[in-house]
């Protein structure tokens, strides 16, 4: 699905590009004149030097003193005038950027925060909404699946790996390419579902951004639930961290289906999780010490598989092995995230 996200993202974007341009000519028209008045006031004090040269000190006494002393007066209150015009102009020109930032930027900044709470609220219902219409509408391959049918199906996912100040990555590639190397495994002996990964980008961040406070509901309503779930560009923060490609294919693939996020951080603060994933949500989230079987767990999240207490169980809390029972592995491929386009 194309979030509402991308739409405000794209808005903002424009908005702060024609701001930028119009911000941009201004300046160029104003340094311009800045330098057009400092090139006169350079040639007034060239004139002003060339009369006193030329003019005052042939004069004979007292007649040259009274010359120099009426031009270097002429000259001064001129260029005192000069001054006083550039600052003019240079106040004005900073007067007039201001404005256009406060009258523009900040109310643009308010009400691209408040649509992103709103396509944040709108997005968690739709998610939800299709949830309850996968459960419904997956009633029948449920039954097939538990009957011992399960054709190939597909479950498509954009990887996310986040890097400090410094461009180093929490996790690098040979982590990350073993811990997908493992989920996908697991998915496709124990659910006949292949894993396909779309897009794996490098997001550099600020340090405090590396790690996620909690895995619990309360993340719903934190400023971190709503950058995880922004598309935004460029900004260094979670709202940079969604995969997705932008071409035409990955594109069309949205519109079909749902593409789920997979986002390597640093650490889940609180509490002894090193994996999470918030129901409605369109991603799972793994620290830097998570292996693959961790990974496959959470997905079985995002597939509408909950905590079940047998050990040796994938969806068990303390996650030590790859079982699952057969009603699990048929609420996996019922789910919305798991289709039949490869």
């Amino acid at each position: 699905m194309l979030k509402c996200m991308r739409v405000v993202d794209f808005v903002e974007q424009q908005v702060l590009f024609a701001i930028t341009r119009i911000v941009e000519t201004i300046e160029t028209i104003c340094r311009t004149i800045t330098e057009t008045i400092e090139q006169w006031e350079q040639e007034w004090q060239q004139q002003c030097e060339s009369v006193k040269n030329r003019v005052c000190t042939w004069l004979p006494w007292p007649l040259d003193d009274l010359c120099g002393w009426v031009t270097e007066t002429i000259c001064k209150a001129v260029l005192v005038w000069i001054k006083i015009i550039k600052t003019v102009v240079s106040t004005i020109c900073e007067i007039v950027v201001s404005v256009i930032k406060i009258v523009i930027l900040i109310p643009m900044t308010i009400l691209v925060a408040v649509l992103r709470i709103i396509c944040f609220v709108v997005d968690f219902v739709i998610n939800w909404v299709k949830i309850i219409i996968a459960i419904i509408g997956g009633i029948p391959e449920f039954l097939l699946c538990l009957l011992g049918l399960r054709i190939r199906k597909h479950l498509h996912a954009c990887v996310t790996v986040l890097a400090n100040s410094d461009g180093k990555p929490v996790v690098d590639d040979a982590q990350v390419n073993a811990v997908l190397r493992e989920a996908a495994r697991i998915l496709s002996e124990r659910f006949n579902v292949r894993l396909h990964i779309h897009g794996r980008k490098l997001v550099r961040v600020p340090d405090d951004r590396l790690d996620v406070t909690a895995c619990d509901a309360s993340q719903l309503f934190s400023s971190e639930a709503i950058d995880l779930t922004d598309d935004s560009n460029g900004r260094g923060t979670f709202g940079d961290l969604f995969g997705r490609g932008d071409n035409l294919v990955d594109l069309v693939g949205e519109l079909l289906h749902d593409t789920l996020d997979i986002i390597f951080i640093r650490d889940i603060l609180e509490g002894d999780d090193v994996g999470c994933h918030i129901p409605g949500t369109d991603y799972v989230i793994v620290d830097q010490s998570a292996s693959g079987l961790v990974l496959a767990h959470e997905i079985g999240h995002a597939g509408d598989l909950w905590h079940v207490s047998a050990t040796n169980n994938l969806m068990n809390h303390i996650v030590q092995d790859d079982q699952v029972a057969n009603w699990q592995r048929c609420i996996f491929r019922r789910s919305r995230f798991v289709v039949y386009a490869p």
